[in-house]
This record gives structure tokens, C-alpha cells and sequence, in this order.
């Protein structure tokens, strides 16, 4: 799965995963790419189950999980 979080600012925070990295097909990262046209990028592919426990945490305390890293865009 892929992650984007975004603040009130409308930035966007891509979620990854640098302790449980995972590869994924190209096939794949096509179908997570967010509409993009070139495939989802492999360091922002995260499993299902860690996706899913982030978004449990981000529910619980509103705010992007501390255990995920996150790159920057505007």
C-alpha cells in the first residue's frame, strides 16, 4: 500500500517504511500509484498490515505515526 498524509497546508507527506521495507511489481506500484502514470516509487510501498496499523494510529491520535518516515513534498 502507499501512505499521503497532508497538513492543513495541503502538503503532502509520503509515508515510508526504511525498518520493514517490501518490493513490490511494477504492476503493483502502478495500481497504488494515486493516478500518477509512472509506477507508485518502491521506497514509498509500504505492506498492508503496516499501512493499515498507521492508519489506526494516525485515527487514534490525529497525528502522522512517529515510527514511519515521511518525505516532504509541497
Amino acid at each position: 500500500c502507499s501512505l499521503i498524509f497532508f497538513d492543513e497546508a495541503a502538503s503532502e507527506y509520503r509515508a515510508t517504511d526504511p525498518t520493514r521495507p517490501i518490493t513490490a511489481t511494477d504492476e503493483t506500484r502502478r495500481k497504488i500509484g494515486h493516478g500518477e502514470l509512472a509506477p507508485h516509487p518502491a521506497e514509498e510501498c509500504l505492506s498492508l498490515d503496516r499501512g493499515l496499523n498507521a492508519i489506526e494510529d494516525y485515527l487514534r491520535s490525529c497525528e502522522r505515526p512517529s515510527w514511519l518516515e515521511y518525505k516532504y513534498a509541497k
